[in-house]
């Protein structure tokens, strides 16, 4: 959708100067609050993690276009980049945000063509469309209620001497995520690789890691069922988890990080086998993560 909208209190976003990382929410980072599949469209997936030192539980439906995905999710973490740098600048935070799309692909390095902005419009559909509940929950905003992770985008028009085009885009975050991301901070830097990155699974396997291992010295172990749990809901075969993290052990790790699934019996439940995770050239201890 695109409309010459009337002038209102909004932040431009800053460029992205490449000079520092672009930063992710480590809450979000801990659940499934993405599809981690581009089709077909998932509508629906819940997660739900009861540990001995952590309870905490996500839900998220999607319309026909399906719930957000892994890919959609970048758009976010550009504009929670660029807002944490326009606040280190000393600028007044805004709900509303505009920004040049082109510069939210230079930033993750993708390309500028006609695809890249069809599928960028796609994203925010997406991202407007899902409906998220989680026990995650701010100071402002609190329950069981859904919220969509954008509450609403327009493109900005202008016009030049060969017509109309379009010059930015006015995205509107939902006031759960712009009140969790004023309340907390808690960030993250994700390398550039990581927008690289062609699997969905692999992505959260990374971010995973990323959480969990961040730069402590020492290896985590994590069950196979519960680390199933917080990749993708469980969705699909545990077998296939075990391909995954397989297929990344043998390129040597993702992004800094080494994982395997530690050696077992047959047939054993997926509770009792283990995930090894670890930053590369960490010491050889390990310390059980629930």
């Amino acid at each position: 959708m695109s409309k010459n909208l009337p002038a209102q209190r909004e932040l431009t976003l800053p460029r992205y100067d490449g000079r520092r990382s672009l930063r992710d929410d480590m809450d979000i980072m801990a659940l499934p609050f993405f599809a981690s599949e581009k089709g077909p469209a998932i509508r629906y997936m819940r997660a739900q993690i009861n540990t001995a030192k952590d309870s905490a539980w996500v839900e998220i439906k999607g319309n026909d276009d399906g719930i957000a995905t892994m890919w959609d999710k970048r758009v976010l973490i550009h504009i929670r980049t660029m807002i944490d740098e326009a606040i280190r600048r000393g600028e007044t935070p805004k709900a509303t945000v505009t920004f040049a799309p082109y510069d939210f692909f230079k930033a993750i390095g993708s390309g500028t063509g006609q695809t890249e902005y069809r599928n960028f419009e796609k994203s925010l559909d997406r991202l407007q469309g899902t409906t998220v509940k989680s026990s995650i929950d701010t100071e402002e905003v609190r329950g069981r209620h859904g919220r969509s992770w954008i509450q609403s985008y327009d493109f900005v028009e202008s016009k030049t001497t060969r017509g109309t085009r379009r010059s930015g885009v006015r995205v509107t975050l939902s006031d759960w995520l712009f009140s969790k991301w004023m309340e907390e901070g808690k960030t993250l830097a994700v390398p550039p690789q990581y927008f690289k990155i062609r699997s969905g699974i692999e992505m959260r396997i990374y971010e995973i890691c990323r959480k969990f291992v961040g730069n402590q010295d020492f290896p985590i172990r994590m069950n196979l069922a519960l680390f199933h749990e917080r990749l993708n809901a469980s969705r699909g075969r545990t077998l296939d988890v075990k391909y995954a993290i397989g297929r990344i052990a043998k390129k040597g790790g993702i992004l800094g990080y080494g994982i395997e699934v530690e050696e077992h019996r047959k047939r054993t439940r997926s509770d009792r086998v283990m995930v090894r995770m670890w930053k590369i050239k960490s010491a050889p201890r390990a310390r059980l993560i629930d």
